[in-house]
């Protein structure tokens, strides 16, 4: 829940030049090797500018572990697809997550209020913490290209009136 003071910027090559590595789960399952790798990474706060293709509520099914298995849609997260450009589809998308218990702080992020650039040519910018992933491996090349993630998301920008705006400040 802590918010950055300064956000590091990365570019979609960067990001997905990231280790991708094919580990459990379960990370008391992973090997020493694999999690000294990834804690090279995960934890530094980036931010990223692209395109919003989707906005999935991880609301119902089996929930998710990061959400303690909750199905409610006030208590999951919602992945959303960042693209680099405009029209790229899912198999190309970088995951950025809100969280229940980040949104609750604000009011503004919601999904009627990014609608205006899901799909658009206006770009957003999105900043929060680096984080691997390894749930949701059978998504890779269909919802996404990384196992990594901005989870949680800490700060929501979009493009409007020829600047960036603070979508709490809507």
């Amino acid at each position: 829940m802590d918010v950055p003071s300064s956000y590091h910027r990365v570019s979609f090559e960067a990001f997905f030049k990231l280790p991708d590595l094919h580990v459990p789960k379960d990370r008391s399952k992973w090997k020493q090797d694999d999690a000294d790798e990834i804690a090279k990474s995960e934890g530094v706060p980036i931010g990223m500018i692209g395109y919003l293709v989707a906005i999935k509520p991880q609301e119902g099914g089996s929930g998710e572990t990061t959400n303690c298995k909750w199905t409610k849609y006030p208590e999951t997260d919602w992945h959303i697809a960042l693209v680099e450009a405009p029209g790229q589809g899912e198999k190309l998308v970088v995951v950025v997550e809100t969280t229940p218990r980040i949104r609750v702080k604000h009011k503004k992020w919601t999904e009627a209020n990014l609608v205006p650039w899901l799909d658009s040519d206006l770009p957003v910018r999105i900043s929060g913490w680096l984080m691997f992933d390894p749930e949701h491996r059978n998504h890779m090349g269909k919802y996404r290209k990384s196992m990594w993630e901005i989870h949680p998301i800490t700060k929501i920008e979009v493009w409007k009136n020829e600047k960036w705006v603070d979508l709490d400040k809507f």
